[in-house]
């Protein structure tokens, strides 16, 4: 399934030349070369969105002792809001994503690790849009936003916000929560079905959350 404007490996500049010693060295010395703009290390933002997510076995606590059924690397973003990708994703950014599936369960966890912007910025952009949003279609879904969940104060995170969907296929209707956690550069975000009532997937939203947190602050803190 969130600024900044133009890519964040391009927006830095060529760093000042230094002052010349004096105006006559200046006139006989050639022009410096300007300093070439900063490399994203897309590699380093990946291991550090995966440092931080949810571990493959954390999720035992709340019941599911599966292993992820797919976990992978990539340039993922958050997920979408109001079937809008997000300002902040149009900046650099490496991503890590795992998925459960068991037992009346599905948990999606992707962190995004950014080059410039704050998660706080990126958790604001995401509750700005949905506060703004009611229905909305996604490919062959129709969604119906019914609304935020209060989430507790996790330990450590800078900022959360939450909000649950009923979805509606052509075959199927769901509802499904989502929520964001940011520390520093990272965003952790946790898209949970779980039974099917909005108080059964806010719960389970609120628990995968708890894990998710821990594992945000645990991968900061190293």
């Amino acid at each position: 399934m969130l600024g900044t404007g133009g890519c964040g490996s391009d927006a830095a500049g060529a760093e000042p030349s230094s002052p010349p010693a004096s105006a006559s060295a200046a006139a006989d010395a050639p022009s410096p070369d300007p300093s070439p703009s900063p490399t994203v290390d897309k590699a380093a933002l990946q291991d550090k969105a995966k440092a931080a997510a949810i571990g493959e076995t954390q999720m035992k606590p709340i019941g599911v002792s599966v292993a992820p059924r797919t976990q992978e690397a990539g340039d993922f973003g958050l997920a979408p809001v109001c079937g809008q990708r997000l300002a902040v994703d149009a900046e650099a950014h490496g991503s890590y994503r795992r998925v459960w599936s068991d037992q009346g369960w599905w948990i999606q966890n992707t962190v995004v690790a950014y080059t410039d912007s704050s998660g706080l910025s990126a958790v604001s952009q995401a509750k700005g849009a949905m506060e703004a949003c009611k229905t909305y279609p996604a490919d062959d879904e129709e969604n119906t936003v019914l609304g935020p969940v209060q989430l507790p104060s996790y330990p450590g995170i800078d900022s959360s916000y939450a909000y649950c969907l009923n979805t509606k296929r052509q075959s199927t209707t769901y509802i499904n929560c989502v929520a964001f956690l940011a520390k520093g550069n990272i965003v952790s975000t946790v898209w949970v079905i779980h039974g099917g009532t909005q108080k059964t997937n806010s719960a389970g939203v609120i628990g995968v959350g708890s894990v998710a947190a821990e594992a945000l602050t645990k991968s900061a803190a190293q």
